[in-house]
């Protein structure tokens, strides 16, 4: 009869091979997110098709949770052996997790274009015209919206106040929220 041990040791599975079904299953995530738009409509069909939307993502999603149990059953057979190169396996398993979880992070944000929230838009705009020197709490987006080029205080101006939602109402963030927006505003204009 196998001792206790044997019995609840997992299939030898190599690390390897379930790392690479996860990187595919948290490809196939990211491309589910990158392609997820969700639409703000309010009726029927509008629901119907943000529900249809979504089972890429729940599909991909359920199979990157199955990929990753596989990944972490093996890293925790990993952690109890021996040091290999100077390196425990516990300190491999958490260089692996966080490999995993800055590359999915990565591989998100770089491909991605906001779709549950527009916010984004108005923090941009908030922050790219207070860093023009002008005051954001006496401008509206849509005041801003289709004025020439040479007439723009920041290059975009103009397609960034289109993209936002509520553009007739001036800014409604705190000051210390504007410094903050005017400051990465600053930093991060062409």
């Amino acid at each position: 009869m196998p001792a206790a041990s044997q019995r609840s040791r997992p299939p030898d599975l190599p690390t390897g091979v379930s790392l690479a079904a996860a990187a595919v299953a948290l490809v196939a995530v990211s491309m589910a997110v990158n392609a997820l738009s969700i639409g703000r409509e309010t009726t029927a069909a509008a629901g119907a098709a943000n529900l249809q939307g979504l089972w890429p993502l729940w599909i991909a999603s359920a199979v990157s949770w199955l990929a990753l149990t596989a990944v972490w059953w093996r890293l925790r057979v990993d952690a109890t052996r021996p040091a290999r190169g100077g390196v425990s396996g516990r300190m491999r398993a958490a260089l692996v997790v966080l490999a995993v979880a800055g590359g999915v992070r990565g591989m998100v944000l770089v491909g991605h274009e906001t779709s549950l929230s527009d916010d984004i838009h108005r923090f941009v705009f908030d922050g790219r015209t207070g860093a023009a020197g002008v005051n954001p709490y006496l401008v509206t987006p849509e005041s801003r919206v289709g004025v020439a080029d040479d007439d723009m205080r920041w290059r975009g101006e103009a397609t960034r106040a289109a993209r936002m939602n509520n553009p007739e109402m001036h800014t409604i963030y705190l000051p210390v929220s504007q410094w903050v927006f005017g400051a990465i505003g600053k930093t991060l204009s062409p």
